[in-house]
Order: structure tokens, then C-alpha cells, then sequence
């Protein structure tokens, strides 16, 4: 798995950190359960979006 992330801070109290994450060969390259033809799961990518407010 690789993850990035970062920290961009708007103004006082606001903040907002995407992340990003590649995850290679989820499940350790097993067959999908769901395909009936037993093909392996795929990578993913998966995309988030934290936000911060302090009052």
C-alpha cells in the first residue's frame, strides 16, 4: 500500500487534508467471489477528503 497525504491550512482554524491511497493486490490476489469466471481482485485507489474546523 502507498499513501499520501497533505495538510493545506485555509485560514485561522480551517484545514483540509486529501489523502490518497494505492493499494496493491488487496486480499493477496485472490479470486473475486463475485465474478463468475474466478478473475482476481484488482488494485483500488482510494480518494478521501478531511476537514478541520476549530472554534
Amino acid at each position: 500500500m502507498i499513501k499520501a497525504a497533505y495538510q493545506a491550512v485555509l485560514g485561522p482554524g480551517v484545514a483540509l487534508q486529501p489523502s490518497i491511497q494505492y493499494v496493491s493486490k488487496p486480499g493477496g490476489g485472490i479470486s473475486n467471489p463475485r465474478d463468475p469466471d474466478g478473475a482476481r481482485i484488482r488494485n483500488a485507489a482510494v480518494f478521501g477528503l478531511r476537514a478541520t474546523v476549530r472554534y
